[in-house]
């Protein structure tokens, strides 16, 4: 069974990229301190915590919000996180049926539709940040497992930043009393060097759906573009400027069509240092246009 497999720690080959995608996804499904995830949320809530995890290639790492005088308890809770955690196997059961329904709506929305463009750019290498059906196995448990298990392995290395109306002494005394509860490990490891070719191309799609973003048909224009660049402040601030600025022209060449554009990109420095921008135009709400334009 998966319990078993997360139990002994098998694992087999490793994960594949589409199920590193749900990682960020996994860690809210298991039980923590014998609490269900419903439970641990109305947990926090009471206490006024609020606690989020962002997975990424690299790292993991929890930000979030307390009360001062929850400041003890917070360190508590990231212990039971780390060593208290039971896999659940009906909250993956449930998770797995819904979210099936999830990326199939998802699938015409400007997420979607620039994971696909993202995907002919770069066919060789699988964003971290776009979920696919194929990533929702039986395996995926088990590897999650595995990196939760690693990542807080290494919490002797990690960084903890705190800011607010905090007690210095009253913290330092804190940390010095639960950090000890953490299991760390000697073992390290290194970061992969992964690299992938851009394609020199272009494509062309077309789709039908059942679902329209304005009124019965959702009509509209779709582009991606990537390039190889210097991750730095300098580059990643005119990247957002230029974004803003291309946004801005496009606006004013549709407006006269009843179209508008949607801009954003990223600005990606792992595995491959590289700008990306997806432009993504859509008619108007017909009740909101100017007498004399239709879309």
């Amino acid at each position: 069974s998966i319990e078993d497999a997360i139990k002994r720690k098998k694992v087999g080959a490793g994960s594949s990229p589409q199920e590193q995608a749900y990682f960020d996804e996994m860690l809210p499904l298991w039980h923590v301190a014998g609490l269900s995830p419903e439970e641990f949320s109305s947990f926090l809530a009471v206490n006024g915590i609020g606690l989020k995890q962002d997975v990424t290639l690299s790292d993991m790492r929890f930000s979030g919000t307390a009360k001062t005088s929850s400041f003890q308890l917070l360190i508590k809770v990231l212990s039971a996180i780390a060593d208290k955690r039971e896999f659940a196997p009906e909250e993956y059961e449930y998770f797995k049926r819904t979210e099936v329904i999830r990326l199939e709506l998802a699938r015409q929305t400007q997420n979607g539709i620039n994971s696909v463009m993202d995907s002919i750019i770069s066919p060789d290498f699988h964003k971290f940040k776009y979920n696919s059906v194929e990533g929702l196995s039986d395996n995926l448990p088990v590897v999650a497992d595995q990196y939760f298990e690693s990542e807080f392995d290494k919490v002797n290395d990690g960084i903890l930043v705190l800011v607010g109306d905090l007690n210095e002494e009253f913290v330092k005394q804190t940390l010095c009393k639960y950090l000890g509860a953490f299991g760390t490990s000697k073992r390290y490891s290194t970061r992969p060097q992964i690299r992938y070719a851009l394609r020199r191309s272009w494509a062309t799609m077309t789709s039908d759906t059942r679902t329209a973003m304005v009124g019965e048909r959702s009509v509209g224009v779709n582009m991606a573009l990537a390039a190889p660049k210097q991750y730095s402040p300098a580059n990643t601030m005119a990247f957002k400027i230029a974004l803003l600025a291309l946004e801005t022209e496009i606006d004013k060449a549709l407006s006269s069509a009843g179209m508008y554009a949607t801009v954003t990109g990223t600005a990606e420095m792992f595995p491959l240092e590289r700008m990306t921008v997806y432009i993504n135009t859509r008619p108007s709400n017909p009740a909101g246009l100017p007498e004399g334009v239709e879309v």
